[in-house]
């Protein structure tokens, strides 16, 4: 399961490096502006890469928490 949202976030994080018009128009749709889309994509990178490292699981779960629930809270 774990290899399953790593998969996810390693193709988000890559699509918000890309700068694909469909999350650029999904972004600036949820309110924020076109110059937090790549930073997001870097910390939305590291973060599953903390999380698909075995040493570093923990730290990568715990701030992939934090990046999530700002995604939940966004949506709300």
């Amino acid at each position: 399961m774990s290899g399953i949202v790593v998969v996810f976030l390693l193709f988000d994080g890559t699509t918000k490096l890309m700068m694909i018009t469909p999350v650029v128009d999904a972004t600036i749709g949820i309110g924020y502006p076109v110059g937090v889309i790549r930073p997001l994509g870097i910390v939305c990178l590291a973060c599953a890469i903390l999380y698909a490292i075995p040493r570093t699981s923990i730290l990568g779960a715990i701030l992939l928490t934090g990046f999530l629930g700002g995604a939940v809270a966004t949506a709300l």
